[in-house]
């Protein structure tokens, strides 16, 4: 559900005039330090992503009619946002990816 509203609402970004301050925003670097670790994930990253893993391209996005139904027919994992795989155990309970959560804690 999430990939689809993240889908959705990219459509409708992508279909706005070049000169609309949101589409602007969608390429907006922030200048100054790059704190220490990892990058956060961008919402561009997860949204090309998220198109890789339907086999979606960005410029489908112009038709809205048919956006609107490559996204809605897809056949979605049910899980958050695709971008990691959960171990299932062999007892049919819900897996935890490891790392995830840190000290065991499942987030809950």
């Amino acid at each position: 559900m999430l990939r689809r509203n993240r889908l959705r609402w990219y459509g409708h970004i992508y279909r706005k005039s070049d000169d609309d301050w949101v589409k602007g925003s969608m390429n907006f670097v922030v200048e100054g330090r790059v704190p220490r670790g990892r990058p956060k994930k961008t919402w561009n990253e997860v949204i090309e992503n998220d198109l890789r893993i339907l086999g979606l391209q960005k410029e489908d996005a112009c038709d809205r009619k048919e956006w609107r139904r490559l996204i809605n027919c897809m056949e979605f994992d049910g899980g958050d946002s695709g971008d990691h795989e959960g171990i299932e155990p062999s007892d049919g309970s819900p897996g935890v990816t490891p790392g995830l959560y840190p000290m065991g804690g499942y987030g809950l």
